[in-house]
């Protein structure tokens, strides 16, 4: 009696389990099939940094994701990678950067994931704008020429419908729009920036030349032209030799900028300053972000000519 009772026991208790793990089966199931029905037709974009990531984000929209891999307390120049980011460069559909040689420390894992995925590298693309800094070597702050945003957007939206040509439609509307807003931006700021005459200015290291050259500024005098790089005692001295025969009205600097450096340059002179974003990470996404991007430098560079 005793027996047969344990056996039944037993068999309800298999039959309990084997019950339970079908229906664990079934919720992972369906939860798979949720997951594989929300991440169908997006698209998933992984760029270097924060400006091409805004820049991406305009022809994305809302078909899927673009991560940007260096943040607010990183440089492109030493960037150390994060497991997370490793994970996204991975699971991403498409890859964007500007040039092995100014994300220097992602260059190898670039090249390793683009093996089998597409790697767009900007300063590559047909059409682009490149400048030399003094030291012959390639400016490659390009973003801020906006013809050559609308060049990034344009590879993009070809990338993005062979990826994706569902949507081929979506994307270039979305193409013709961020065209559309360039240029009403690119009318605005030559109104705004034509009234200032030769303005004297510094800046704390010489990113700006495709923005000045664009919208006929002169160029401000350097502090750094380096900034990863300490300038040495001659450096400092034939900037304040230069100093000498100039009256610069005000001096940009950048979120990073080393204020004793700056003190030291300047010898504590008293100047006006101002701050420029001059990656984006104070502009919020969306696909006008990059438009606002470049009006933030634009409104740094106007005040500090206003007195």
């Amino acid at each position: 009696m005793v027996y047969h009772t344990t056996v039944a026991i037993v068999r309800s208790l298999f039959s309990i389990m084997r019950l339970y793990t079908s229906l664990v089966l079934i919720i992972s199931l369906s939860i798979s099939l949720v997951g594989i029905e929300r991440s169908y037709g997006e698209v998933s974009v992984t760029v270097s940094i924060r400006p091409l990531q805004l820049i991406a984000q305009a022809i994305v929209e809302d078909r899927g994701t673009v991560h940007s891999i260096v943040d607010s307390q990183g440089s492109p120049h030493n960037y150390s990678i994060t497991p997370t980011d490793r994970i996204n460069m991975q699971q991403a559909d498409l890859l964007l950067r500007v040039s092995p040689e100014f994300e220097i420390f992602l260059a190898d894992i670039f090249a390793s994931q683009s093996r089998s995925k597409p790697l767009i590298t900007a300063a590559s693309i047909s059409g682009i704008s490149l400048h030399n800094l003094d030291d012959g070597n390639a400016d490659l702050h390009l973003w801020l020429n906006t013809e050559n945003a609308i060049s990034i957007a344009q590879q993009l939206a070809i990338s993005l419908i062979e990826l994706d040509p569902g949507n081929e439609k979506e994307y270039q509307e979305a193409l013709n729009q961020f065209e559309s807003d360039v240029a009403l931006l690119n009318r605005s700021l030559q109104n705004k920036l034509s009234q200032y005459q030769q303005p004297d200015y510094l800046v704390y290291h010489d990113a700006y030349q495709y923005f000045e050259r664009q919208f006929g500024l002169p160029g401000g005098l350097a502090l750094v032209q380096n900034p990863e790089v300490q300038p040495s005692m001659r450096d400092l001295l034939e900037l304040r030799n230069k100093l000498q025969v100039r009256s610069p009205s005000c001096i940009l600097l950048e979120t990073d900028s080393d204020e004793e450096l700056v003190n030291t340059a300047l010898e504590n002179q008293a100047i006006k300053s101002e701050v420029v974003d001059l990656f984006g990470y104070e502009i919020d996404d969306g696909a006008r972000g990059y438009r606002r991007l470049i009006l933030s430098v634009a409104n740094a560079f106007t005040n500090c000519f206003n007195d």
